[in-house]
């Protein structure tokens, strides 16, 4: 009868966020035992495990505003962030189905970037104007003949 939810923490035994970097134990029973399940170094690692790359900020945000799909779309995803432009690269035909602009929106609002986004989507055409160039900055040359029979030579294939 004399037992209360705790007012700072409501009993999960943890205050603040590992996306805001202000996790912590709270001091109250729920947080004594989360502190010796856990660890008492636990909220270091997981700020540190949240913050190891932009997609885990990323995802970690997606899960914080309950956007589940979002978010292990986004797990399995390339994401590229050059600080101005976020490209997201889906992996399947579902996830684009998972994935909005306004939930990018809302996750980049909840990590404070400010950012212009692109979601690609399987299968989606990409723009010939915004065609990738390898990062050598030459484009990939056709094979030839001559390459085949080299390769065949080499390798000691008879034909």
């Amino acid at each position: 009868k004399a037992w209360h939810k705790c007012a700072a923490c409501r009993h999960s035994g943890t205050t603040g966020t590992a996306i805001d970097s202000n996790l912590s134990f709270c001091g109250c029973a729920a947080g004594i035992e989360a502190q010796y399940r856990d660890g008492a170094d636990w909220p270091e690692r997981e700020i540190g495990r949240v913050h190891a790359s932009g997609k885990a900020l990323l995802v970690a945000a997606c899960r914080a505003l309950n956007l589940q799909f979002s978010g292990d779309a986004l797990q399995d995803a390339d994401v590229v962030d050059d600080g101005e432009r976020l490209e997201i690269t889906l992996a399947t035909a579902a996830d684009a189905v998972c994935v909005t602009e306004s939930d990018v929106m809302a996750v980049l609002g909840r990590v404070h970037w400010q950012r212009a986004v692109r979601i690609i989507r399987p299968g989606a055409a990409m723009p010939a104007d915004e065609a990738r160039v390898p990062v050598n900055g030459t484009a990939p040359r056709p094979i030839t003949q001559a390459d085949v029979e080299a390769l065949v030579a080499q390798r000691g294939v008879a034909r």
